[in-house]
C-alpha cells in the first residue's frame, strides 16, 4: 500500500518554493509587466538560506474558454478545447427593438 505525500507549506497553491533550499518563500511585491505578465519579487522565509528571487507567472494555454474573452489576447487553447461558439443554439433575444402595438 502506498502512503500519501506529505503536503509542506510549499506545495500549496499560489505558493513558490525556494529554488535552492525548497523552503516557502514570502511574496513581497507583484508587478504586472504586461495585461498577462506578472513578476513576483520574493524572499526564501530559511533564515539560513536567505535567497531572493523573481518568479514569473502567465497564463500558457486555455483549459476552459471564458464568456467574456478579451479580443486583444491571444492565449492558445489546450489540447481537445473548443473554441467557444457564440452560436452555441441558445435563444437569441433582440431586445432592441421596440413591440409592435405598443
Amino acid at each position: 500500500m502506498f502512503s500519501k505525500p506529505r503536503v509542506t507549506k510549499a506545495d500549496r497553491k499560489g505558493t513558490f518554493k525556494c529554488p535552492d533550499c525548497l523552503a516557502v518563500c514570502r511574496v513581497t511585491q507583484n508587478k504586472y509587466i504586461t495585461a498577462t505578465y506578472k513578476e513576483s519579487y520574493a524572499s526564501c522565509t530559511n533564515d539560513h538560506c536567505g535567497g531572493r528571487y523573481v518568479f514569473a507567472s502567465e497564463p500558457v494555454r486555455v483549459l476552459v474558454p471564458s464568456q467574456t474573452p478579451n479580443l486583444k489576447l491571444h492565449i492558445p487553447l489546450a489540447a481537445g478545447v473548443r473554441p467557444l461558439s457564440f452560436d452555441d443554439g441558445q435563444l437569441d433575444l433582440d431586445l432592441t427593438q421596440s413591440q409592435k402595438g405598443t
